[in-house]
Formats: structure tokens, C-alpha cells, sequence
């Protein structure tokens, strides 16, 4: 941050010594004029070099000394103090610049980053506006203004500044893919979709256009809506692998596990259509497998993602969609080998180490557990989640001081995470049950429910592990019923209650 505003203020600086003394028109200069120039020239050169406080204190000096202080001072003074991190002093001078030279296209644009890079969003807006108002001709400051913008996430302000520019200066493709994507970004999909029609009418030969309305519409779960667009992609390219993939689909949101393998099959199948657009047409799909664990829709999607990772070897989504389904119809060995081709192709989806986590927990392969956070955390180390499974795996092998060392940091790092903190409540609570302290656990228990709202089913699991150790059956087979409820993985209560 202090990098860009250094570069911008030391080409500023040089420029602004050419400038310093505000000579007649004569050019006569009094000895005045020259002692503050040679200690303007003294403080930069000082600052320069690296001794910053004590330039700063020469140019501080003088500015008092001065009469009627150039708006020169009063910038430099501001961009110094900002070096020195003063951000108090920095807009106290910056604002006295402005004050002296309102007008000034170099005090106005360094307003406007430093606003930005500390976060003060209402002054840089009215910076940006400001020197938008001073060169309305220049098209920079507008365009650096909806980058922003749209960078912070505030489009409801990009969209106006999107439309003052369009009012100001015509219609332009690229102002409508940015309103666009502030629509998509805001939930306006029917004017998004407006948006992309104006484009199509434009630009009636561009099938991207009509791609774009048609993803537009999926993004919002709108699908069936896409249908003219891919019909329309067709009309211009019958030979469009991606538009013959969603026409494919498109009637079947909620279908049955035969359905899905002979409408998809044959689209799973083909090498033109490619491995992003298969994932995508699977996902849906794969959402409803896990919600109705249709054991018919599992078996279909089981075959059309072996199709998929035999097409697409080296494509880690293509490896992690089918062990989300393998997961999903409870073959966990199987799905444990593809998150870890997958990750062995790319190790940076943290969400694909987090599943690997769950079915390692599931099958109680304690020692791939450790392994697998371990490695996680080389890529991850600001994750929570691999050292709480690290330490549930340490408990289960006896490494009692080495699990609490791994809770502790998780603690550090999930603080405010309701969820990440019940997850720990949960495992220091199986550790003092390993350790015989039953009250405790069960206090770590009910803590953990009460951070979920009753949602951890290992919580729940714990519980009744606790209560049947105190020989509170009934109770213990409520706890591990609910268990069960929230998690179809785990075991049943009669399982639990005969479980040695």
C-alpha cells in the first residue's frame, strides 16, 4: 500500500521543487525565498536518505516559519507522515493542502488513494467525484472509480457511476458486462438479463452474448429460462458442445436415478464437451443425491462420474465431484482415493482436504487422519479445521499433550466462529472422556450443542457416550438417535448401546 503512494510521491516531489517559490513575475527572489527553498531542498534529500523524522521536523519547521505555506508543504508533509505511518497527521496536512489548493489534481488524487487504502469509503468516493468534476473529459478517474467500486464490493455505487458515465458518453460494451456483473452481484437478474439482451441486439452474429444471458440464468437458479438462448446459440453454431450440454439438462431439476444416466450419459461422454461444463451439468444432481440419498440417483451418478475422471484424468474437480458422490452413497474408502488424486493434482481447494477430513473421521483411519492435516496445514496454515482433526486423531492414538497443543491453536484461530467452536467443545469433550473426566465431557458436550443450536451430531454422539457410561441408557440411545438424525454416516443407537 505505502509502495504506490512512495512511487506517486516521489515523481510528485521533484516536480513540486521546480515549483516551491511563488516568484514574481520578475523572477526577483529574496534571500527569504531562497533559505526556504535550500531547507525544502535539505528535507528531502534527508527524507530521502532514509532519515525521515528528522526531514519531517526541518519541513514542519518551516512550514511554520512560512507566512502563507504552498500547498507543496502541506502535500509533502502529508505523503512523509504517511511513510511514517502518522495517518493523524497525514490527514490533518492533507486536508490544509486541499485547503490552499482546492483545484489541485495531484492533492486530490493522492486524497483519494489514501482514503481508499485506509478504508475510509465515504471521503474517497467524494475525492473521486471531485476529480472527476475537475476533468470531467478525462475518462481515468471515472473508470479507476468503478474498478474500485466494484473491487469493494459496493455495487450499488458502481451501478449509478455506470450509468452517469453512460448517460455522459454513449452506450459501451464494456459498461454493460460491468453493470452486468453488478446486477448478478446484487440479485437484479432481470435487469442482468436486460442488460445482456442489449448486447445480443447489438451484436446479433455473437453468440457469447447469448451465453452470457444464459449463465446469467443458471447462476440464479433460473434454468429453464435459458432455453432460447441455447436454442439460439444452436441456430448460429449447431455444433456448440456447451449449449447441447444445457438443452440436454434443462427439463430435468428433479428426476429420477434413470433419467439422469440416459440424458446425461451421452453428454458425460463426449471428449468436445469439457470437463467444467460436465462438473457443472453434475453439481445439481449431486446437490439432490445428498439431500434425498435416492440409492437409484446414486448408482446413475456413480457411472457418470467414473466416465468423467476416465475422460478427464487430470482434472481435479472432475476427481472431487465423484468423491463428493462416492461419499454421498457411503462408500468412503473410494471416495477417500479420489480427494486424494484430486489433491495430488491441486492442493489448494481447502474444501476437498475438508471432505477428506470428514471420510478419514468416518472410517476411523486415525493414522491417514493425522497424515492428511499435517499435510494440509503446509498449504492451509491459517485453517482451523485440520488442526481440530489433528487433535481428535492424536486423542484416538493416546497423544494426549500433542491433541491439546492442537486445540489450543485451533481456539486461537476459530475465535468467533460459532461453528468452528462447538467442532472444538466437541473434541476437547471426547478427550476428557477418553480420560475418564465424564463430567467434564459432558459439559463440553452441552457447550458444543449450545454453539451449533443442537446441530453437531458428534456432539450429540459424545453425549450419549457419556450418559451410557453412566448407565443412563434411555437417555444415552435419545442422544444417539439424534446422532443419527443429523448424520445418516454414523451409528445407530442400537449399534452404540451394544458397542463395547
Amino acid at each position: 500500500m505505502a509502495s504506490n503512494l512512495f512511487r506517486f510521491f516521489l515523481q510528485l516531489t521533484l516536480s513540486c521543487m521546480l515549483v516551491l517559490p511563488v516568484y514574481s513575475q520578475d523572477m526577483r527572489i529574496s534571500e527569504e525565498d531562497v533559505r526556504y527553498e535550500d531547507k525544502f531542498v535539505e528535507a528531502t534529500l534527508l527524507f530521502n536518505k532514509g532519515k525521515r523524522k528528522e526531514a519531517i521536523k526541518i519541513l514542519d519547521t518551516l512550514r511554520r516559519e512560512m507566512q502563507s505555506p504552498s500547498s507543496t508543504v502541506f502535500l509533502t508533509l502529508a505523503k512523509w507522515n504517511y511513510e511514517e505511518k502518522d495517518i493523524a497527521q497525514c490527514e490533518n496536512f492533507l486536508k490544509q493542502a486541499i485547503a490552499t489548493d482546492p483545484g489541485s489534481e495531484w492533492i486530490l488524487q493522492f486524497g483519494f488513494q489514501f482514503f481508499k487504502e485506509t478504508g475510509r469509503f465515504e471521503d474517497a468516493n467524494a475525492m473521486a467525484d471531485k476529480l472527476i468534476a475537475l476533468q470531467p473529459q478525462k475518462v481515468i478517474w471515472r473508470d479507476q472509480k468503478i474498478r474500485w467500486l466494484m473491487a469493494i464490493q459496493k455495487y450499488t455505487y458502481a451501478i449509478a457511476a455506470l450509468e452517469s458515465k453512460e448517460m455522459e458518453r454513449g452506450f459501451s460494451t464494456d459498461v454493460s458486462l460491468q453493470k452486468i456483473e453488478c446486477f448478478q452481484k446484487t440479485g437484479q437478474t432481470d435487469l442482468a438479463v436486460k442488460e445482456a439482451e442489449r448486447l445480443i441486439d447489438t451484436y446479433p452474429d455473437e453468440k457469447k452474448y447469448l451465453q452470457l444471458a444464459a449463465a446469467v440464468l443458471h447462476e440464479a437458479g433460473r434454468v429453464s429460462e435459458a432455453r432460447p438462448y441455447l436454442e439460439k446459440i444452436l441456430l448460429l453454431d449447431p455444433r456448440d458442445a456447451d449449449a447441447k450440454a444445457g438443452l440436454a439438462i434443462l427439463s430435468n431439476q428433479r428426476v429420477t436415478g434413470d433419467d439422469v444416466l440416459v440424458n446425461l450419459k451421452t453428454v458425460m461422454a463426449d471428449p468436445q464437451i469439457s470437463a467444467g461444463k460436465k462438473i457443472e451439468t453434475l453439481l445439481p444432481f449431486v446437490l439432490q443425491l445428498v439431500e434425498t440419498r435416492d440409492t437409484i440417483l446414486g448408482a446413475s451418478l456413480e457411472s457418470l462420474g467414473e466416465i468423467v475422471v476416465r475422460l478427464h484424468p487430470t482434472t481435479a474437480a472432475c476427481h472431487a465431484v465423484y468423491a463428493d458422490i462416492l461419499k454421498s452413497i457411503g462408500k468412503r474408502r473410494k471416495a477417500i482415493d479420489e480427494y486424494r488424486q484430486a489433491l495430488t493434482i491441486s492442493q489448494r481447494p481447502f474444501s476437498v482436504w475438508e471432505q477428506l477430513f470428514f471420510c478419514l473421521e468416518g472410517e476411523e483411519d486415525w493414522s491417514g487422519l493425522k497424515e492428511s492435516c499435517g499435510a494440509s496445514l503446509d498449504y492451509f496454515p491459517n485453517q482451523t479445521l485440520p488442526y481440530i482433526f489433528l487433535a481428535l486423531a492424536q486423542i484416538h492414538t493416546a497423544e494426549m499433550e500433542k491433541a491439546t497443543q492442537n486445540l489450543d491453536e485451533a481456539t486461537l484461530i476459530a475465535a468467533g466462529n460459532p461453528d468452528l467452536e462447538s467442532r472444538i467443545q466437541c473434541v476437547l469433550g471426547i478427550q476428557a472422556y477418553y480420560q475418564k473426566k465424564l463430567p467434564s465431557a459432558l459439559q463440553y458436550a452441552d457447550e458444543s450443542l449450545r454453539l451449533s443450536q443442537g446441530s453437531n451430531a458428534m456432539a450429540w454422539e459424545l453425549k450419549g457416550d457419556v450418559l451410557k457410561s453412566q448407565g443412563k441408557l434411555t437417555e444415552a440411545a435419545a442422544c444417539f438417535s439424534k446422532s443419527l438424525e443429523l448424520d445418516d454416516s454414523r451409528l445407530s443407537p442400537f449399534q452404540k448401546l451394544n458397542q463395547k
